[in-house]
């Protein structure tokens, strides 16, 4: 299980920020089902849910750097290679 997490996390890299975004509201509805059924691996889920939501905020920051700093072509480019 702990292996998934770690392929789940690399390929959470690749993805652009409206796909993290949609990713992780899905991730937070089945922790929310699996607290509701009272399911054995919520500290599991629980955990891939902080890894994501590091991840998530991590890719945000670097988009915001980017966006403000390099300017917004640059901005552009950067989203595009994420795609």
């Amino acid at each position: 299980m702990e292996q998934l997490l770690d392929q789940a996390s690399c390929a959470l890299r690749d993805m652009r920020a409206d796909e993290l975004e949609a990713l992780g509201a899905e991730v937070e509805r089945a922790a929310a089902i699996c607290r509701v059924l009272g399911s054995t691996d919520i500290v599991l889920l629980e955990r891939s849910l902080e890894r994501f939501t590091g991840l998530l905020d991590s890719t945000r920051n670097s988009l915001y750097l980017l966006e403000h700093f390099s300017g917004q072509e640059q901005y552009e480019r950067a989203n595009l290679w994420a795609r």
